[in-house]
């Protein structure tokens, strides 16, 4: 009971109290799906992504890593304990074909890039980065793997998303903010929202693979602190290790196919993606999206 009453209040089940809380129910996680598996992660070279690696590489997984920056690879560490580094950018959509055409066969992809630019820039005159990259880039990357037969038989794909998306309704109509100022938190919340829908129609689109949505909590990385400076000052004693902010991540890819296809976790379970109803998108905008996810699924 009390479990549940301090979850309510968000910020004690977010953070690292909540974690703790909630690992005393967790069970050790098993090396039988990761051992001798190839993982590929999106935006791995710090925060959640590198520990996720570091964690599957320990485990016996054949883990790359992709990044926008090779320097930043190199300062890492990760190269060092055997980990491997591809260049991509999933802002340059035009790219990605020809970047998994060299990639290895797949177990396991994680989506876990997202980054969260002060600055508005456009991807194809068509969406600002934060979704261009974190949504379409993604489904791009998604689409090619599964195209090119990179996907081994039982692969499974996973987003990294944020807990922003619970307050957020899926909203189309401004995505290169001609109407409204740009505003990065708001665009980011609109991503993540858009990867869960994402998520529930790739798993019907694409039955034979597995999908899912997470979220990690609130947890310290250079990314938070660079992106919501105040937020940071303000939680900076209470928030999670990048360790507990991938151990869903890593949970999920531990499981293989045993999980639900195309749900929303946290700390391990399930969790509602409409906790309030006021953040469902009506119809119109759910077929909208459907048809714009469509116009990259179907070229």
């Amino acid at each position: 009971m009390w479990d549940t009453i301090l979850d309510l209040t968000i910020s004690r089940s977010f953070d690292a109290s909540g974690f703790m809380r909630h690992q005393k129910h967790f069970k050790k996680i098993s090396d039988e799906y990761i051992k001798h598996r190839t993982i590929l992660i999106t935006g791995g070279t710090s925060g959640i992504g590198k520990s996720l690696a570091q964690s599957l590489n320990k485990l016996g997984g054949t883990v790359f890593v992709t990044g926008r920056n090779p320097e930043k690879f190199q300062t890492s560490g990760l190269k060092e304990q055997g980990i491997h580094f591809i260049s991509l950018d999933l802002c340059d959509l035009d790219s990605i074909e020809q970047i998994v055409s060299a990639m290895p066969s797949l177990d396991y992809v994680v989506c876990n890039a997202g980054a969260m630019p002060s600055d508005l820039t456009l991807v194809k005159d068509k969406y600002d980065a934060i979704f261009g990259s974190q949504v379409i880039g993604h489904l791009i990357l998604i689409k090619q793997i599964i195209k090119q037969n990179k996907a081994n038989e039982e692969c499974a794909f996973h987003f990294n998303s944020s807990g922003g998306l619970l307050l957020k309704k899926l909203d189309l109509s401004d995505l290169t903010w001609k109407k409204n100022p740009y505003n990065k938190l708001s665009s980011y919340a609109n991503a993540k929202r858009a990867q869960s829908i994402l998520s529930e129609y790739l798993s019907m689109r694409f039955s034979q693979f597995t999908f899912s949505t997470s979220h990690p909590g609130w947890v310290d990385t250079p990314a938070l602190c660079e992106a919501m400076p105040k937020f940071y000052e303000k939680f900076k004693n209470r928030l999670r290790t990048a360790d507990q902010g991938a151990d869903t991540l890593l949970w999920l890819v531990s499981k293989g196919q045993l999980i639900h296809s195309g749900k929303f976790w946290f700390d391990r379970k399930k969790k509602n993606l409409y906790p309030f109803f006021w953040t469902r998108e009506s119809e119109k905008t759910r077929n909208a999206f459907i048809e714009l996810i469509k116009d990259y699924l179907d070229y």
